[in-house]
């Protein structure tokens, strides 16, 4: 039988971390109580918070900078109360105390003397004989007590020493895994700030809600406003089915993955000073809530030396499940193992974020990987959807072509660009990453300037290349008129992103240039004079063949 924990803490200052600890308990098989059940009339509340405790298996208290609220007849609070109930039943006692680097502690003090000394007086007698576990972040607080329950939970099973062990390593794995996911996901470079790169900057702080169009039967009558009407945000959508997301290059895919695996990670979506309108303010919705995130970069799965990468194109979901079992076990990101990920994905309990079919590449020597991945795609997925599971699949437009997109039975959902609310959230949360003391100074101006350079408006919708604004201004407090000069200075950061070493930006470079001239004027056997946005990759081959007999010493062949 599921048994039941009492969550016990004070009401103004920690709304966000009692869900927190929900979440801890249902990942560790046990239902939570908390004060969110309870009326709102002094003499009702604690009546039912009492019976409460009384029914509970377990008390969790979670104290921190409030004593909390002292009924009218009373001379102690609530939640000094329960406490107390606890220790007369003597069911287990769970404490958690906030650390004084926990950033709450400077904006929540209690002000009120007498009650200061009684928090600190209960905070001593429900830690003493108990230890005491000391919580510094939302986060770290999920941490903990889902440990401290699975542990209770070992300490009380009745089972050998080998199946306790396989259950808390189970429970171990997905927490390691889950916190390197968190520590992964929240790194960030600031594109083109080398000086500034060992700023400790999060995701959270730059990332601005991603988009899609809306698609629906929304009308003016159903108070939706004809601008409302013309997106939605793609982490809701997610929440309702499973999506296929193309998007173009610099157009935040990448980003949106690690954002989603964040999300999911710490069971709630970061909160950020520089705040959003409402139409796009997110929450995570409740279908992902526990579930458990893969987030695979196909690239570095299609390395060119995996063995789990061969196939002729014609893949089985066995095969694509060994497949990713099998790069798991040699790359082991966050000490992940593949037996946990395959139970976790036979129970429903996945989501799987590939993120770039496009970079997966269509052939190496007789193998297909792109077309392994697919069709094990067109396979796995009736099973793995129904059996509960949910599916982020990013790429840029041509990853997949027409029928590859008919096979996998997902929705689509394209990338939006950034509308102007958006652009200038960016670029207000961008300064305070890159240059807090001056932020706002420099976001207005930088707004002020754009809305003067009518011509740089195709580029503020793109996140990469309104971050490379970003930089640009940053240098020079203007951006350059020459469209030659603005564009070098983004391909310069990107290559300096993507490539450390010199002379490998100078070969990405002078390969770009030759696609980019043959784009523009052909080649000599078919010249054009129209510029193209779009040619086929027989064409760029053609470009990069002709500059190996131009340029032999920048190329090898």
């Amino acid at each position: 039988m599921q048994k039941t924990v009492m969550i016990s803490s004070t009401s103004l200052d920690l709304p966000e971390h009692r869900k927190q600890v929900m979440d801890a308990c249902l990942r560790a098989d046990y239902f939570p109580k908390a004060m969110e059940h309870l009326p709102a009339r002094d003499a009702d509340a604690i009546k039912v918070s009492m019976e409460m405790v009384d029914k509970a298996d377990i008390y969790v208290g979670i104290f921190a900078c409030r004593y909390g609220h002292v009924p009218k007849g009373h001379d102690i609070s609530i939640t000094e109360m329960e406490f107390n109930r606890a220790v007369k039943r003597k069911i287990p006692i769970l404490v958690f105390l906030i650390h004084d680097d926990h950033p709450i502690t400077r904006k929540m003090v209690e002000t009120n003397e007498a009650a200061q000394t009684k928090l600190e007086a209960l905070k001593t007698r429900a830690s003493k004989g108990r230890g005491r576990e000391e919580f510094k972040s939302i986060e770290n607080l999920h941490g903990l007590v889902f440990q401290a329950l699975s542990d209770l939970k070992e300490r009380e099973q009745d089972k050998s020493p080998k199946q306790v062990s396989a259950k808390t390593n189970k429970a171990q794995i997905r927490q390691i895994y889950l916190d390197w996911l968190r520590r992964t996901c929240e790194s960030v470079e600031l594109l083109g700030l080398d000086a500034k790169e060992s700023n400790n900057v999060r995701l959270g702080q730059i990332y601005v809600p991603a988009i899609t169009p809306f698609v629906g039967e929304r009308s003016e009558e159903d108070g939706v406003s004809a601008r409302d009407m013309r997106h939605e945000l793609l982490l809701h959508r997610l929440g309702a089915e499973s999506l296929y997301v193309p998007g173009a290059p610099g157009s935040g895919k990448s980003t949106f993955c690690r954002w989603v695996a964040l999300c999911v990670a710490s069971n709630g979506v970061p909160r950020h000073p520089v705040g959003v309108t409402e139409e796009f303010e997110e929450a995570l919705p409740d279908s992902l809530r526990g579930r458990f995130p893969l987030l695979c970069r196909l690239r570095d799965w299609a390395r060119q030396d995996a063995a789990w990468i061969k196939g002729n194109g014609h893949w089985t979901r066995a095969q694509l499940e060994n497949s990713l079992a099998a790069w798991i076990d040699a790359t082991r990101p966050g000490d992940l193992t593949s037996d946990f990920f395959l139970d976790e994905l036979k129970r429903g309990r996945c989501l799987l974020i590939l993120d770039g079919v496009d970079e997966v590449p269509e052939s190496i020597g007789i193998d297909r990987p792109r077309k392994n991945l697919l069709s094990g795609l067109a396979d796995a997925l009736p099973d793995w959807l129904k059996a509960g599971n949910r599916m982020l699949l990013t790429s840029r437009p041509y990853g997949l072509d027409e029928a590859e997109r008919r096979r996998i039975l997902i929705s689509s959902a394209e990338l939006g660009e950034l509308p102007d609310e958006l652009q200038s959230t960016f670029i207000r949360r961008w300064y305070a990453a890159a240059d807090p003391a001056r932020a706002e100074e420099k976001a207005q101006a930088l707004s002020d300037h754009l809305q003067e350079r009518r011509d740089l408006d195709q580029l503020r919708p793109n996140p990469m290349l309104l971050t490379a604004l970003c930089v640009k201004f940053d240098e020079g407090q203007r951006l350059p008129r020459d469209f030659y000069k603005l564009y070098d200075s983004v391909v310069n950061q990107v290559l300096h992103k993507r490539y450390q070493e010199e002379v490998v930006r100078e070969r990405a470079r002078l390969r770009l240039a030759a696609i980019a001239l043959a784009m523009h004027s052909g080649s000599a056997a078919n010249p054009r004079e129209t510029p193209q946005a779009e040619v086929s990759y027989e064409e760029v081959e053609q470009a990069l063949a002709a500059l190996t007999k131009s340029d032999w010493a920048a190329e090898e062949g």
